[in-house]
């Protein structure tokens, strides 16, 4: 069925996108939401996909970077990508691209190879090693119903990319350019989850493997993260996010869970244009092959035109370099110079006329790694997390809410390793007289942290002006892999009209009497019904009074009591992860199952109406309108499935439309060509050819007008 196109938390069919003169050409936008760039001047297809699980979205490469690229920056349409949108569906993002950057001794030869480098549109890393080997993005969960697949995850959203500086030309500004490789193959995994207390992060696992031919060692190895932000705050335009950013390095002990923890971030932020919930993006390093390591944190500024080109400088260090990095040797000396800038607000007054807030980027950096021989592999993760409500006012930082989340970060890259009754297990706490402890990590990567119960089997029935929900008991079974305990607590419904975290609605609550103290509890919901005695389902909600012709989105989620000691609320099964899309509901007038014509409503469609304001047509208002936000409704068809086809009135095939649910009484279409060009005014013909139900076989046909 094609969904309501004016949800944009799917991304639907296939879509030709052409970019600006000079720049690649993104060939296709795939139902899972990522972009993939054909094979080019000798490289092998690139490929984005963007982390959806979790409250942050963001976009990765098979490249060497992460964020996004402006080619695909399509914001407003149905194949739109983010960069890092925080929180998820606000439309807020925080990073233009995050990049990796290895340089390295061969020989008499400083080199350094970086998956992108900011305005300069500087890229040396390319998917696998040869063109004629497909290496796109692989994409795992633990969540999967293909079991296998589910084995091989870390987390609920993997994905495993492979990219490698070996070729011998590069892009710099959108043209070709000489590289000469360092002879470096990447393997990046990123794994992203959905729980409360790790939604905010994501954790990037990379290992850097000498796959040179020539059998020579790469010396004096540093690795680095560059960051350029372009960060957007609530109330920032668009078009002005890098305009304003402000960076800075934390190493500060906070208070996180009544714990005093010091925490080492490098952070980027919108400066300007906050009402004090600007939140803020930055890097963690959680893991090193020597925790002894040079770690060096630099940054610089240029404004839109690249006239004005500034970093901090050490005056006793005349390598030093003060602003973009250009070249190998540049490169390799801000990776490699073991220098903490001051942060940006700390030298405003030192910054060359204009705002001191212009477009920033910062590189964190480590080593040296004193050889990596051929063969040898370096394993790096870091962690790239979100605050919220970081930026209060001008100069005046709440690091709260950011620390709290890149704590968690660290603590799911390594949980402890604690054998508590002897049997092998490795569990999360220990038991101290009765209390709930936490344990440090033994150095042991896990990837993993305590999960919620088990989201529960969810049926959503569409009624007149209603929704019927039922769900499983499968939430009061779980285990918690880690307390080794069921703590299942209750059940809540959650409501959306857009599918996002932002706009979902706690609709009702179900709370045991046991699991909960101090609450007086609603217990069991009520009981499901079925003449058939389908066992599947065991509790029943109907949801009344939904205004009709839009959809709604549902999740029945469980939760567990939590853990006070251990940092940890209640934690509940993913309301994003699990949505259920239903709809447009329909209304009391759709006369279902009657043997009644088939209508297209609106007929006429105006373009002058304003169909939004009558909730004809709901768009997220995160997103820009478009095209692709239009609706025009088949309704009175009968139950079953069916093929509708759009004629023009000389009878060309303007569109096919199947009608896939045989319990909806209606179908969508949204003026949009089947060679994906929105439709002209014209009186337009349809034929209805059911294909199941009690009309299979039959076919029905009409005309509507477009007038705009």
């Amino acid at each position: 069925m094609k969904r309501f196109p004016g949800c944009h938390l799917l991304i639907l069919g296939l879509f030709v996108l052409t970019a600006s003169p000079g720049l690649a050409r993104w060939e296709k936008i795939s139902d899972d939401g990522s972009a993939l760039l054909a094979p080019a001047d000798d490289k092998p297809a690139r490929e984005q996909k963007t982390h959806r699980v979790g409250n942050m979205w963001l976009t990765i490469s098979n490249f060497g970077f992460f964020g996004n690229d402006e080619q695909i920056d399509y914001r407003g349409t149905d194949y739109w990508l983010p960069k890092c949108e925080f929180p998820a569906g606000s439309g807020v993002d925080y990073l233009f691209q995050g990049a990796l950057w290895v340089g390295g001794v061969v020989g008499n030869d400083t080199l350094v190879s970086v998956g992108a480098d900011g305005w300069q549109h500087e890229n040396e890393m390319f998917p696998c090693t040869v063109k004629e080997v497909p290496c796109l993005i692989e994409s795992l969960s633990t969540t999967s119903s293909d079991s296998a697949m589910a084995a091989r995850a870390v987390s609920e959203e993997d994905f495993i990319a492979i990219y490698a500086d070996t070729f011998t030309t590069a892009t710099y500004n959108d043209v070709p350019s000489a590289h000469t490789p360092m002879g470096i193959e990447v393997t990046q995994r990123s794994y992203a989850w959905s729980y409360s207390y790790a939604e905010d992060f994501i954790i990037m696992d990379f290992s850097v493997t000498n796959i040179r031919e020539d059998n020579n060692a790469i010396y004096d190895v540093y690795i680095g993260i560059y960051i350029d932000g372009d960060c957007v705050g609530p109330n920032t335009d668009l078009s002005d996010g890098a305009q304003d950013d402000v960076t800075g390095f934390q190493e500060k002990t906070v208070d996180v869970f009544g714990d005093s923890i010091t925490i080492n971030m490098a952070w980027i932020a919108d400066y300007f244009g906050s009402d004090g919930t600007a939140g803020v993006s930055g890097v963690r390093i959680v893991r090193t092959p020597n925790p002894d390591l040079k770690v060096s944190y630099n940054w610089w500024l240029s404004d839109t035109n690249a006239t004005r080109d500034w970093g901090p400088r050490v005056a006793a260090d005349p390598t030093d370099i003060g602003g973009t990095p250009d070249g190998d040797v540049a490169k390799y000396r801000i990776l490699s110079n073991g220098h903490f800038d001051p942060n940006q607000i700390e030298v405003e007054d030192q910054i060359p006329a204009g705002t001191p807030y212009e477009d920033t980027r910062f590189l964190l950096s480590f080593g040296p790694f004193d050889s990596i021989a051929v063969g040898d592999t370096l394993p790096v993760t870091l962690a790239y997390v979100c605050g919220a409500n970081f930026v209060r006012s001008p100069g005046v930082f709440d690091f709260a809410d950011f620390a709290a989340n890149a704590v968690w970060a660290a603590r799911v890259y390594d949980i402890p390793g604690v054998d508590t009754d002897g049997d092998g297990y490795r569990g999360e706490f220990r038991i101290e007289d009765g209390d709930t402890i936490w344990v440090e990590g033994d150095g042991i990567p896990d990837f993993a942290g305590p999960p919620p119960p088990t989201a529960p089997t969810l049926q959503a029935i569409p009624g007149t002006n209603k929704v019927t929900l039922n769900w499983s008991r499968d939430s009061e079974f779980s285990i918690d892999p880690f307390t080794r305990t069921i703590d299942f607590a209750g059940y809540r419904i959650y409501r959306s009209r857009y599918g996002t975290l932002m706009s979902s609605t706690l609709l009702y609550e179900w709370v045991k009497v046991d699991s909960v103290v101090d609450y007086i509890p609603e217990w069991p919901p009520p009981p499901y019904q079925d003449s058939d005695g389908d066992t599947t389902y065991a509790y029943t909600f109907v949801d009344t009074g939904l205004t009709a012709n839009y959809p709604y989105y549902y999740s029945v989620v469980g939760f567990d009591i939590g853990n006070e000691r251990a940092g940890l609320g209640m934690l509940e099964s993913s309301i994003l992860k699990h949505f259920l899309e239903l709809g447009p509901i329909f209304p009391a007038a759709n006369e279902f199952g009657a043997d009644v014509p088939i209508r297209v409503v609106p007929n006429p469609y105006r373009i002058d109406a304003d169909y939004e304001g009558a909730l004809w047509e709901a768009y997220d208002p995160s997103r820009r309108w478009s095209e692709h936000t239009r609706r025009l409704d088949f309704i009175n068809l009968v139950p079953g499935t069916a093929t509708i086809r759009i004629y023009s009135i000389d009878g060309d095939l303007v569109d096919t439309v199947e009608h896939t649910d045989p319990n909806s009484p209606r179908e969508s279409w949204d003026l949009i060509s089947r060679s994906n060009q929105s439709i002209v005014s014209d009186i337009y013909l349809f034929s209805v050819e059911y294909t199941s139900g009690p009309k299979d076989g039959e076919v029905e046909v009409g005309k509507f007008m477009i007038i705009k």
